[in-house]
């Protein structure tokens, strides 16, 4: 059976990107790796936590 060792990495769905970036920067003061694009990376203690903002849904089509 396999178990898990280690968290590399946390995923956070965000509405605002910027003002995310604020809260966790500012006041919970996490080092801010890099953004790109619409993610946001930040080091907790060992754990890279990446703020994503909500992909917009599919409107239609076909797959």
């Amino acid at each position: 059976m396999n178990t898990i060792q280690s968290i590399g990495q946390i995923a956070v769905p965000v509405q605002n990107l910027e003002r995310a970036i604020v809260f966790y920067r500012d006041i919970l003061q996490l080092p801010m790796l890099f953004t790109a694009g619409s993610l946001a990376f930040f080091d907790c203690d060992g754990v890279r936590l990446l703020l994503s903002e909500p992909e917009p849904e599919f409107t239609g089509g076909e797959r």
